[in-house]
């Protein structure tokens, strides 16, 4: 992980993560990390472009760029939970990770990062292959 890319952001906090580059596509949590999906600026997705530990920003990859605004991941997203809970109605599931919650929905998994939502994914359908038919 390159930590050059972005320094004025290294030490900052989850909103100015979410301020200046918008939802996350996804998100991993391991050993009190979290590691937040952004696009590259070659349009792939980038996992971990940015970590956060301890509540602030300790890495940054080179060449990521914004989310789009307005799209079904960053509904929700900055938001505490509390205010989250109600318009969502109880989760299926839940597992915690040290300062992580993931809580899953009918729709869509959401993570929290020390009581804050983090990341939206939504959950596709699945598409299951048709079941042949029997001949006549």
């Amino acid at each position: 992980m390159t930590t050059h890319a972005d320094e004025t952001l290294l030490g900052a906090d989850f909103a100015a993560v979410h301020a200046r580059y918008g939802a996350p596509l996804g998100c991993e949590h391991d050993r009190g990390v979290l590691r937040l999906t952004y696009l590259g600026d070659d349009g792939n997705a980038v996992a971990g472009a940015i970590e956060l530990a301890d509540g602030v920003a300790v890495a940054v990859a080179d060449g990521i760029r914004p989310s789009p605004r307005g799209t079904d991941g960053d509904r929700f997203v900055g938001e505490p939970i509390e205010r989250v809970l109600p318009r969502t109605g109880a989760p299926q599931r839940s597992a915690t990770f040290g300062d992580c919650v993931r809580l899953t929905f009918a729709d869509c998994e959401i993570t929290t990062y020390e009581g804050i939502v983090a990341c939206v994914v939504p959950i596709l359908p699945s598409v299951a292959a048709p079941t042949p038919r029997a001949s006549a």
